[in-house]
């Protein structure tokens, strides 16, 4: 259940998400704090109670902090984006330590970033973010996918994060076109 879970979470992201501030708020905090429990071995049980709490936490924190929204937001999608580069780079021996500093670390960047230029990133904050999900959730599917889930060597690695980058891609592409079919905004 985990990874269908993981990447349905991830497409609402990656494609919905830039209709929905709350919507990615939700799914960013839950994806996020889901890897982050995951890598380190939390029980299917535990790691649902932790994305639950998490997505909640998120979408309090950001309706509470409205001034301040797209900081928010891009504090919650950039902790993804940490997570996931933290779970692609790790090499087996997750310290803690490094996951404490280098996650909020991706999150305040991403925060900084989405407040200064909202319009234009938005919709890649969105679309790299649900990427991560998706790719986390196919890497649980099966065995041939695993490498885009959780590489080994060097060689996974770029493959994953090419994959990465390819989906990202793809959702934005999503994104503009059902925006553009709708009269929304396209940023």
């Amino acid at each position: 259940m985990e990874a269908p879970v993981l990447v349905i979470v991830g497409v609402v992201l990656a494609v919905g998400g830039i209709w929905s501030a709350r919507l990615v708020l939700v799914c960013a905090g839950a994806g996020a704090a889901w890897l982050v429990a995951d890598a380190f071995g939390a029980s299917l049980g535990t790691s649902a109670l932790v994305a639950a709490a998490s997505g909640l936490l998120a979408l309090l924190v950001g309706v509470l902090a409205s001034r301040v929204l797209f900081f928010v937001v891009g504090l919650v999608v950039g902790a993804v984006v940490g997570a996931r580069l933290f779970t692609i780079l790790d090499t087996g021996d997750a310290s803690i330590l490094l996951a404490v500093v280098f996650v909020p670390a991706v999150a305040v960047v991403g925060g900084v970033a989405l407040e200064r230029w909202r319009d234009r990133l938005i919709g890649w904050a969105t679309a790299i973010g649900g990427s991560a999900l998706v790719l986390a959730g196919l890497g649980r599917t099966d065995s041939g996918a695993r490498v885009v889930g959780d590489p080994g060597d060097y060689g996974e690695q770029a493959i994953s994060v090419a994959a990465w980058v390819l989906l990202a891609v793809l959702a934005r592409v999503v994104q503009r076109r059902v925006a553009g079919s709708r009269g929304g905004r396209s940023s």
